[in-house]
């Protein structure tokens, strides 16, 4: 068993924007707005992105990604009423998987 701790990397805003720029050049490179965050997450990334009932009132997160990396479970409320934060939840899990 490893005794590496499983957690975030400490990184500089200057490093974070650095790898923001490359995933949109990989992923978007035509630069467009609104960015197509559900495509690059879906198509780019590979990741299945799947609407549940309950998610906030059961684990108190509006989504999360499996172990696997490969889903992101998101609360069907936030999918049909919250566009933002949908967007939101769906950057910042694709961003696990790119980084």
């Amino acid at each position: 068993m490893s005794d590496k701790i499983f957690g975030p990397n400490f990184q500089t805003y200057d490093e974070l924007r650095i790898k923001a720029e490359e995933l949109l050049a990989e992923y978007h490179p035509e630069g467009t707005l609104p960015i197509p965050i559900e495509e690059i997450v879906e198509f780019g990334l590979s990741m299945d992105v799947i609407p549940m009932d309950g998610v906030k009132a059961e684990l108190g997160v509006d989504a999360f990604l499996t172990n696997d990396l490969e889903f992101i479970y998101i609360d069907k409320y936030v999918l049909d009423h919250a566009p933002v934060r949908y967007r939101f939840s769906l950057a910042h899990g694709g961003a696990l998987l790119a980084a």
